[in-house]
């Protein structure tokens, strides 16, 4: 069954959300502070691995959101089904 577009990316796009918000709150233990210096590089800055693990993870759906998304989708066969083509 094919789903349009316009419908199904949204819809997509809110359960990753939501599962990045439960893993943040569930996952996170230390402490963690990301900083981007005048270039737009992050610095991470966390009190042990897993957290410095969650803040790189974070900088990096903060900086590369869309090209993360529609790798997920191409990783799942489903890139024309929700981008069109």
């Amino acid at each position: 069954m094919l789903c349009h577009t316009a419908t199904m990316l949204p819809r997509w796009v809110a359960s990753v959300a939501v599962v990045a918000v439960c893993c943040a709150t569930v996952c996170h233990a230390g402490t963690v502070e990301v900083l981007h210096d005048n270039w737009g590089v992050p610095h991470i800055y966390s009190s042990d691995n897993p957290a410095m693990a969650f803040g790189y993870g974070y900088a990096t759906a903060e900086d590369h959101g869309e090209l993360c998304l529609s790798l997920y989708a191409g990783a799942r066969c489903r890139t024309a089904q929700y981008y069109g083509g």
